[in-house]
This record gives C-alpha cells, sequence and structure tokens, in this order.
C-alpha cells in the first residue's frame, strides 16, 4: 500500500535523495519507493461505459486534510488483481443518478493491489478517504 508522497531533489544512475512530502501511514527505512510520472499519462484515447462497474474505496488522497481539487490524485484499495487498468474512469457509488454524480477520476497507475488517479471533475467531497467509486467507463 502506498505510505508517502516523495519529491526526489536529486538522481543519480542507482540513487536518490527525496524528500518525504506526505505520510499516509508508517514510512520506514529499506521501505520500496516507486516512480509516478502523472504527467506520462495519455489522455487521448476515448473510453466507453461499462455497465455493472467494480466498486472499490478511495484509501487515501495526494493532501492531508482533503480540501481536493481537480488535478490532484487518490489511491485506490484495488489494481491490477481485481482488473483495474490504466485509463479505467471511477465515479462516486453512493450517488444513483448517473447525471448528478459530483465527480469523476481516471485512473492513471496501476499495481497488483492498488491504483493511483487523477480527479478529472470533482464536487462535494466526492473523493475523501472511506468513500466508495464505481466503475464507470473503460479505454478502448
Amino acid at each position: 500500500m502506498p505510505t508517502a508522497l516523495l519529491r526526489v531533489e536529486t538522481a543519480q544512475a542507482n540513487a536518490a535523495v527525496a524528500v518525504v512530502e506526505t505520510v499516509f501511514g508508517r514510512v520506514a527505512p529499506g521501505d520500496l519507493v516507486r516512480a509516478f510520472d502523472a504527467d506520462a499519462f495519455d489522455a487521448s484515447r476515448e473510453t466507453s461505459a461499462v455497465s455493472a462497474g467494480l466498486e472499490v474505496e478511495v484509501l487515501a488522497s495526494a493532501v492531508e486534510k482533503p480540501i481536493l481539487r481537480p488535478g490532484d490524485w487518490v489511491v485506490l484499495d484495488a489494481g491490477s488483481d481485481e482488473g483495474i487498468q490504466v485509463g479505467d474512469e471511477f465515479v462516486p457509488a453512493w450517488v444513483a443518478d448517473v447525471e448528478r454524480r459530483p465527480g469523476r477520476i481516471q485512473v492513471l497507475d496501476v499495481s497488483s493491489c492498488f491504483a493511483t488517479a487523477r480527479i478529472v471533475r470533482l464536487g462535494r467531497s466526492a473523493f475523501e478517504p472511506g468513500r466508495l467509486v464505481r466503475l464507470d467507463r473503460r479505454r478502448r
């Protein structure tokens, strides 16, 4: 599970110096660090609606007190083991009317157990940690 957000200060071939900017959980020496490049995602591919969408929970957000904005990102409690793919779009599961859903997130990065998604549209605390989101659209 992602436990922190780090900002790389300097990098070399086999080492880097990073500053811990946000902590979601326990961080200890020796924890695995993985690069995440939110700008590398190609959003130009179209998506299509999904009929029976998977529901997952938002675990954490990129900001300590979730006053989220479009462009911020959140961590989901499911990954490729559950079928999540880069480009999948999720909406709040707690609003039944599709037209009135107050937000949308799009998956940018997937590991076996977790996914990272960027907020595309936001309203009314839609993606605070603990909220359920439902798969709504998938890239073609």
